[in-house]
């Protein structure tokens, strides 16, 4: 059990706790209960699904539980994949905000049903619970369940909690999970070659090349492809516009050596392609910065140094906060340089391919 402060919250929410509860049987006085560590979902969910050899709820498959708190119907149906032994052997599935039960929604053709919005509050699908914040909907839900006897038990839970780095809410699934994506990816190999590409399946599983039928794939995207269109597409082309008539074409480009032809070459070609035109006349191109271990500086490696550290001084404790940088480039600290060097550093800009 942790509390943690969310945006938007004026009390920390709590996590890491499963929550047992129960949805009554259609036409019985039977209950079936399942498990969740987000409550709220139930409002979403579209099925109750257990395992098919489990004797426990035998005689109810292919009936139905009514949702306590919305007018729906849901089916109890039966997929293997159903771990009889954790909990009470049931699940709740809730399609559009999890992948393992967007995978039983595929299977079993369930309803999918958004219950959070993007900015956090609970969908019109959720009845007297619409237009709530997504955790005071959870709190209430608890006290609504136990209200209606439905509440059972809530256990501590051991689980990964993805957090925004920037604005340190909680990161769920896209809505747009709910589209589905129809590549298979056991079947999805990545090759140079159409030999390369009979190769990898075979060795995978083990079956000879003349038994392997291989469609290419027609929505791979040159992932350079729209900023070569960056020079006249961010000035709203095809439309002719002010801005397009005034910036287009532009003087001058400058990049990176190391994405000449990446970037560059392709802004050249597509611009005479689609406008007839060159998108600009003179390239600079500046030399990458590395660090003391002679890697080029990057976000992804975590090595880069803001202007402002150089310029007065960071110690190393305050570096480490920012980024993660190695004791070995700056064993203390990294001492105030003034702004003279940052000068000497753009002079040499232009003679030379790695700064170091």
């Amino acid at each position: 059990r942790t509390l943690i402060h969310v945006p938007g919250y004026e009390q920390p929410i709590e996590f890491g706790v499963l929550i047992y509860f129960a949805y009554p049987v259609e036409n019985s006085n039977e209950k079936i209960i399942v498990a969740t560590t987000r409550l709220e979902t139930m409002l979403g969910g579209t099925a109750i699904i257990v395992h098919p050899d489990d004797q426990r709820y035998k005689h109810l498959q292919d009936k139905y539980v009514q949702h306590p708190f919305v007018s729906r119907r849901l089916p109890i149906l039966t997929d293997t994949t159903v771990d009889p032994t954790f909990g009470f052997g049931a699940v709740k599935v809730t399609p559009v905000h999890d992948q393992n039960d967007f995978e039983y929604g595929r299977r079993l053709s369930l309803q999918f049903i958004t219950c959070i919005n993007d900015d956090g509050l609970m969908s019109s699908e959720c009845g007297l619970y619409s237009g709530n914040p997504r955790f005071e909907v959870r709190q209430q839900l608890l006290n609504d369940l136990k209200q209606r006897d439905l509440y059972y038990d809530s256990k501590e839970n051991e689980m990964i909690l993805p957090i925004c780095s920037h604005s340190k809410d909680i990161i769920e699934p896209s809505n747009d999970i709910s589209a589905g994506n129809e590549t298979n990816n056991d079947y999805w190999v990545s090759a140079h070659s159409y030999d390369e590409a009979l190769d990898k399946p075979s060795k995978r599983f083990n079956i000879s090349k003349d038994k392997i039928q291989l469609t290419q794939d027609e929505d791979i995207l040159d992932t350079w492809f729209s900023s070569s269109l960056v020079p006249f597409s961010s000035f709203d082309w095809p439309t002719e516009t002010d801005d397009f008539k005034n910036f287009f074409p532009t003087t001058l480009l400058e990049t990176g050596h190391d994405i000449l032809l990446f970037s560059a070459a392709r802004m050249v070609m597509i611009s005479l392609e689609l406008t007839d035109r060159l998108p600009f006349t003179q390239i600079y191109l500046h030399p990458m910065v590395e660090g003391a271990s002679e890697r080029k500086v990057s976000q992804s490696l975590g090595n880069v140094i803001h202007s402002p550290n150089l310029i007065h001084d960071i110690s190393l404790e305050k570096l480490q906060k920012q980024f993660k940088i190695s004791k070995e480039d700056y064993p203390y600290n990294i001492p105030g340089c003034g702004i003279d060097i940052l000068r000497f550093a753009c002079c040499a800009n232009a003679v030379q391919d790695y700064l170091n």
